[in-house]
């Protein structure tokens, strides 16, 4: 007996039984490589994007063989599978394709890469995942954030992840009767000193190629600078810009900063303003 058109209901059970099974095993063998690459410490690119090649892969191969061989593509059940109305809703969705057109330019353009630290809406993230519709990411206060690839194509992201310094850059204002040359001269110091600061801190190791192809910076451009900003009868407003290599700890840098600076003007009779 017919399902619907020419298809048979044991034919039918059978097509969405292998759309399942499809479903499911992708999702399986995509985990277990990703899985079995994170324990190899596999981090280039190609390794990175294997486990959605398998994922896709397997899709593409129980599609075609639940659409072509079972139901021979009978129209009326693939309409009765899926659902015609919802199927025109999905591809004539243009925010639906725009985030499909952006997960490919993400991945060709690799603008990018899953491990990056970003800036996202003015949340400082590591980017977790990237498939072919969204990228979730992970903000540093613990929070899981799923963004339309759209997002980083049209948008702006700060990446951090693309350059091997950040400049830190921090106001400290000072009573207007402290000595202006004598806290300069300490802001300096303090962040000469500090070992995560430029200097002290090396740059990120690059591969051999990285390296052949990469002009090293002049390192004396990033030492520590000093500047007045302003000077009124309230206060003398000085900003410090020394710059870090690994952003996901300013914070912690900030605050080490902050205290460095409070124990030696102390020491130094220098109030803050």
């Amino acid at each position: 007996m017919a399902f619907t058109g020419e298809v048979s209901l044991e034919r039918f059970v059978l097509f969405l039984a292998v759309i399942l099974a499809t479903i499911i095993t992708g999702s399986i063998i995509s985990a277990a490589v990703r899985k079995y690459l994170k324990l190899k410490n596999k981090k280039t690119w190609f390794f990175v994007l294997l486990p959605k090649v398998i994922l896709y892969t397997i899709y593409a191969l129980g599609f075609y063989y639940a659409t072509y061989r079972i139901i021979q593509f009978d129209i009326k059940a693939f309409a009765a599978a899926f659902g015609i109305i919802g199927l025109v809703i999905a591809f004539s969705s243009q925010q639906t394709l725009q985030n499909i057109i952006s997960g490919l330019i993400i991945f060709l353009d690799r603008p990018i890469q899953e491990g990056d630290y970003v800036e996202f809406t003015n949340v400082l993230c590591k980017v977790v995942d990237i498939s072919l519709r969204k990228t979730k990411l992970r903000a540093v206060d613990g929070r899981l954030i799923i963004a339309p690839n759209s997002q980083f194509v049209t948008g702006n992201v700060i990446s951090y992840s693309k350059n091997p310094f950040f400049r830190l850059s921090l106001n400290i204002p000072i009573n207007p009767e402290s000595e202006l040359e004598k806290a300069k001269a300490l802001l300096y110091q303090i962040a000469v000193e500090h070992p995560d600061v430029i200097p002290k801190r090396p740059l990120k190791r690059k591969s051999l190629i990285e390296t052949m192809l990469h002009i090293p910076p002049n390192i004396q451009k990033f030492e520590p600078k000093v500047w007045v900003k302003d000077i009124n009868k309230e206060r003398m407003l000085l900003e410090l810009w020394c710059w870090i290599t690994e952003v996901r700890v300013r914070e912690r840098i900030t605050s080490e900063l902050l205290q460095e600076m409070k124990r030696k003007f102390a020491e130094a009779g220098i109030k803050f303003g």
